[in-house]
C-alpha cells in the first residue's frame, strides 16, 4: 500500500512536469525537423502541435507508473524505471493523437 501511496505525485509535479516534458518533446521534433530539412514543411504548426501534446499528456500517465517502479529501488533502477515509462508513454500518447487526427 505504501507503494501506490507514494507512486501519485504532487499535482504541481503533474502539471509543471506535463508542461516542461510537452516544451522537451517540442524542441527535439524541431531540432530533428530543422536538421533533417531546415524546418521546410507544409505542416510544422501541426507537427509541433502533435509532439507539444503528446508529451503534455504523456506526462501525466508517465509519472505515477514510473514512481510505482522505481519505488525502493537503487538509483540505476530508477532512472531506468523513468527512462522506459515516460519513452514508452510518449510514444504510445503521440501515436494514439496521430491516429486521432486521420
Amino acid at each position: 500500500m505504501d507503494r501506490l501511496r507514494a507512486a501519485w505525485p504532487p499535482y504541481p509535479d503533474l502539471i509543471a512536469g506535463a508542461l516542461l516534458w510537452g516544451m522537451q518533446m517540442l524542441a527535439a521534433a524541431m531540432l530533428g525537423l530543422y536538421l533533417r530539412n531546415g524546418l521546410q514543411t507544409s505542416r510544422l504548426a501541426e507537427v509541433a502541435a502533435l509532439y507539444f501534446a503528446g508529451g503534455l499528456f504523456a506526462w501525466p500517465f508517465a509519472l505515477p507508473v514510473a514512481r510505482f517502479f522505481a519505488y525502493g529501488r537503487q538509483p540505476e533502477a530508477r532512472f531506468a524505471a523513468f527512462f522506459v515509462t515516460l519513452t514508452a508513454a510518449t510514444i504510445l500518447m503521440t501515436a494514439f493523437l496521430f491516429a486521432m487526427e486521420y
